[in-house]
């Protein structure tokens, strides 16, 4: 029921030594681990013409040969298994000696790893019903969560499992279970050092529970002889050079051992964005190191006129410093962020008195940024009467602070001191926290990326209501005016 199986892959890296494919298959034969259905290789146009040149690919290619001769299914492998590492321009390398070209080499093999880790494969689908017929009993009124967390429970020490998720067709609910589509098993036995490094890396970043690491140890006799590619199954004399010498040897008596490699798992410290995001290298290694920091804030509320495009526009940005990143913010998310940075307390999602505290909170940041000055109002009746007064403006104090005509009022203040269009809006819909959260997200991810889920309120697990916290210790949060 809801199963689905991870197909076995094997990703290796190869240099001038194709060879060291067939070993590895031949490694993971003698271990009795399964064999891989298929098969990944990361090199350079170099590596991919001396696959060619030892014909490695095809029905009657060297892997093919091997399986053949040990009676193992066959493994489809061809050319366009091969994935020739390219540079930024998309343009394929001959080879990597260039700090450039290292760089690229960095990022391929780093974007291959996190693409193959974060595919994922469906189950067939099972209704409400045919679950009842197995004898899992679904009641009509039974909260969907429930179920994803009753079957969870089954399936979740299963081999590449991730989740349990539902749909609706005809009126009629299913569930069905995500798994990961590929269980790797990487080889660093071939390619340059620093390629066996990347990939080494990157399966310590991206590498789930069911991933294998390791590197192959072959017979010295035959460790560089072009004519070696596994141990034959039958006495096979061949005649090699060894020092300068001609020898003959015995492939068959020939030592070929894989040797795993532990993986030091940093999966689990990654946020989910990081998972499923194409980073470079650099980018990946700079996030992943400041993750292993406690996210700390500073907000500046002096606002800063700085030139938004191509038409050098002037645009109004308040400055903010997140962990090692800075960040330029729009009024209404740097009102939000500052309301929830000067509340340890959960804020609830809809309108309340939580809501109310937030609203209160944002209220005095807008008019403080706006003034230029610390204002703070103990109530919404003291933020209206300065509207009154400081604004000259007409409304009433009845007014509460989801209202639209508030609303209307606070956009035309700030347009009137040169904040452009996109900067409002908002800042009276605090009834809609989603709303003002995904805003402040999106601001901050097109600059610092996936680290923008640190410093963003998010939802507490566990609770009856939706409820937001900014998981950003007091300590760790310096408000200044510079």
């Amino acid at each position: 029921m809801l199963d689905a199986r991870p197909t076995p892959l094997l990703l290796a890296v190869i240099g001038s030594s194709p060879q060291v494919l067939t070993e590895t298959l031949f490694g993971i034969y003698q271990r009795k681990q399964a064999l891989p259905q298929v098969i990944k290789v990361i090199t350079t146009l170099h590596g991919k013409q001396r696959m060619i040149d030892h014909d490695m690919f095809g029905a009657n290619g060297r892997v093919n040969q091997f399986t053949q001769e040990y009676a193992l299914p066959s493994i489809a492998f061809n050319l366009e298994d091969v994935m020739v590492i390219k540079d930024k321009n998309g343009v394929e390398l001959e080879d990597a000696r260039s700090l450039n070209e290292h760089t690229d080499m960095a990022d391929f093999i780093i974007e291959v790893v996190r693409d193959l880790t974060s595919q994922v494969i469906e189950s067939d689908k099972i209704s409400n019903h045919e679950l009842n017929e197995l004898g899992i009993l679904i009641e009509p009124e039974q909260h969907e969560n429930a179920v994803k967390e009753y079957l969870t429970a089954i399936h979740k020490n299963k081999l590449g499992f991730k989740s349990i998720a539902a749909s609706n067709k005809a009126k009629q609910q299913y569930f069905f279970a995500k798994y990961d589509k590929y269980s790797i098993h990487a080889s660093i036995a071939g390619g340059r050092k620093s390629m066996t490094f990347l990939l080494g890396y990157a399966i310590s970043l991206f590498a789930r529970r069911h991933d294998r690491l390791s590197h192959v140890l072959v017979d010295p006799l035959v460790e560089s002889s072009p004519k070696f590619f596994y141990p034959s199954k039958e006495s096979k004399l061949e005649t090699i050079v060894n020092r300068g010498k001609e020898q003959q040897i015995d492939f068959s008596t020939m030592q070929v051992e894989l040797a795993e490699i532990p993986i030091v798992s940093l999966r689990e410290k990654m946020p989910e964005s990081m998972l499923s995001e194409s980073l470079s290298y650099s980018a990946t290694v700079k996030f992943f190191n400041e993750l292993q920091q406690e996210p700390k804030l500073v907000l500046n509320k002096r606002l800063h006129i700085e030139k938004s495009d191509e038409h050098n526009r002037e645009k109004i940005v308040f400055k903010v410093q997140c962990g090692n990143s800075h960040v330029n913010l729009e009024l209404v998310s740097m009102c939000y962020l500052l309301a929830f940075a000067s509340t340890q307390n959960p804020v609830q999602g809809t309108g309340n008195e939580g809501n109310a505290e937030l609203g209160l909170l944002m209220f005095s940041y807008y008019a403080s940024l706006l003034e230029q000055r610390d204002i703070q109002f103990s109530d919404h009746a003291q933020g209206l009467e300065w509207l009154n007064t400081t604004q000259n403006l007409l409304v009433k104090t009845e007014t509460a602070i989801g209202k639209i005509n508030l609303k209307l009022q606070l956009d035309k203040i700030a347009h009137n001191r040169g904040f452009s269009p996109s900067d409002l809006g908002g800042i009276a819909n605090i009834e809609n926290i989603s709303k003002l959260n995904n805003k402040l997200k999106e601001e901050l991810k097109s600059q610092i990326g996936p680290l923008a889920e640190r410093y963003v309120p998010e939802k507490l697990k566990g609770q009856s209501s939706t409820r937001y916290v900014l998981n950003v210790k007091a300590e760790n949060i310096l408000v200044v005016d510079e």
